[in-house]
């Protein structure tokens, strides 16, 4: 209930810090490292909803350390609620994952996002207007173009539209939707490897 720091057991400092109240029907809380504000503020996310990133003072104090997180006290949005229970999903960028963000070309030749791995998970959000989460995988599409995607902020069955090729060392958008790729539009990622590139075989 009061301002507090909580440890990760990370090591470094978290791209990303997912915080959902386990007992409150409270939104999905995102904090990260590309809508980042400044000291004081968070360029904050939901997870549950389509909203554009905004300036939030009432989530966390500050941005974390490589030690801890600082969910303020207090009673809204529901991350540090007296007597209530928590839990903190956080990341680190590393051979193995990334978080980071990309700017949109409005063209079906899309940006090229360099990673340093082959990605089996892409999560992608836009952060300047209203924009759903789009999921993409290996394991629903072994093959180049990635088509099947569905939305973490929706009950929407799965569809089908050509969104972007897996490479061996990162992304390629193929779509000039703007749910990827709004022209000058800016987008988080979260991507999560099939294998280093160090170890990747072309596709």
């Amino acid at each position: 209930g009061d301002n507090t720091a909580v440890g990760h057991g990370l090591g470094t400092v978290p791209n990303m810090v997912i915080v959902k109240s386990r007992d409150d029907s409270y939104g999905w809380a995102v904090q990260n490292s590309e809508t980042w504000v400044d000291i004081n503020n968070t360029g904050m996310l939901y997870l549950n909803t389509n909203d554009a990133a905004s300036n939030d003072t009432n989530v966390f104090t500050v941005y974390p350390t490589s030690a801890n997180i600082y969910p303020k006290g207090g009673y809204w949005p529901g991350i540090n609620e007296l007597g209530k229970r928590y839990i903190a999903y956080c990341f680190a960028n590393s051979e193995m994952l990334q978080v980071g963000s990309y700017t949109g070309n409005g063209l079906a030749d899309g940006p090229f996002v360099n990673l340093p791995f082959k990605p089996a998970y892409v999560l992608i959000k836009g952060t300047d207007v209203a924009e759903n989460w789009i999921i993409l995988d290996n394991a629903r599409d072994n093959h180049n173009i990635v088509k099947s995607d569905l939305y973490a902020d929706l009950s929407n069955a799965e569809d089908h539209a050509d969104k972007m090729d897996f490479a061996s060392n990162g992304f390629k958008v193929r779509d000039t939707n703007s749910v990827v790729n709004g022209a000058s539009r800016n987008y988080l990622y979260l991507a999560i490897a099939e294998q280093p590139f160090k170890h990747a075989r072309g596709r």
